[in-house]
């Protein structure tokens, strides 16, 4: 599942004359790399969000995380780094010098979110809004992907009954969160099984 979106991605940066891409967002990042990524609220999950860079022709996609249990097995272990942090301003250097392995002066760069720190100090790139990249490569679902759509569909509905068995006035709040979460946070797709990182 992983291969076949990553090749949907990059069909779509060769087609938008792209030299690559720059991820941010947990979800693109997710769906680029196939990383596990830890829920976090807000403000933690944006100063340590893992990066993602999609290098046009490049086999594999590099990760820059501080979270490697979450890392794909079959990630090359040259494609994964250490953690950036695009949202200081005193990160940004490492930022540049980190993409400048990547790309070479004035390349025309996809980003799904450019920081406040990036716009100040991150030049010499053409950046692309590459919220239509991304899209694009996830609106056609492989026969895994609908799988893998339906039975979290299935847990959903059956989380739902379970927390419908202790409404009733009183019950708080939190725990009908709890018992609507326990169900898909207990059971594991054999497919996602499968695909499921273990570096």
């Amino acid at each position: 599942m992983r291969a076949q979106r990553w090749q949907r991605l990059q069909h779509e940066l060769t087609a938008r004359d792209l030299d690559g891409v720059v991820l941010l967002g947990s979800s693109s990042v997710t769906y680029a790399t196939g990383a596990a990524l830890p829920a976090e609220d807000g403000d933690r999950a944006a100063l340590f969000r893992a990066v993602a860079v999609a290098v046009t022709g490049d086999a594999a996609p590099h990760l820059y995380t501080c979270y490697d249990d979450g890392v794909p097995a079959d990630l090359p272990d040259d494609h994964l780094h250490g953690p950036l942090f695009p949202d200081l301003d005193d990160g940004v250097d490492q930022l540049a010098e980190a993409l400048g392995e990547h790309f070479g002066f004035g390349a025309r760069i996809g980003i799904d979110h450019q920081t406040h720190a990036m716009r100040r100090g991150v030049h010499g790139f053409d950046w692309v809004d590459a919220a239509d990249v991304i899209a694009t490569a996830k609106v056609v679902k492989t026969p895994d992907e609908v799988a893998c759509i339906r039975y979290a569909q299935h847990l959903n509905e059956l989380a739902m009954v379970d927390a419908l068995r202790i409404l009733r006035p009183g019950v708080r709040q939190i725990d009908l969160s709890a018992t609507f979460l326990r169900r898909p946070s207990s059971s594991v797709h054999p497919q996602a099984e499968s695909t499921r990182s273990g570096r």
